[in-house]
């Protein structure tokens, strides 16, 4: 992911914004050019204002793009997380 072959890089980074719909927009940089790899891009940063926090002190709010793809119970203080990995609470929390 971290590879910096312009043709590559540029066209993994369009494939996902097309992919995901990720709205350049928002980004500080919006073309796949101006990112150094794959990695510089999933890490980029937005453009001031681009996502404001809600007012509302007991909404909970994530910082990052996606969708919830599992959810479920949490039994004996272990909850599925991601790519088939659970982890505690408190794991998920600190």
């Amino acid at each position: 992911m971290e590879c910096q072959i312009p043709w590559f890089k540029n066209g993994l980074i369009r494939w996902a914004i097309d992919r995901y719909h990720v709205n350049m927009s928002e980004a500080k940089r919006e073309g796949a050019e101006e990112y150094r790899h794959f990695n510089d891009f999933f890490t980029r940063s937005l453009k001031k204002g681009a996502r404001p926090l809600p007012e509302d002190p007991e909404m909970i709010v994530s910082p990052a793009d996606g969708v919830i793809s599992q959810m479920g119970d949490i039994k004996n203080g272990r909850i599925f997380q991601a790519k088939g990995h659970d982890y505690s609470l408190v794991e998920l929390l600190w």
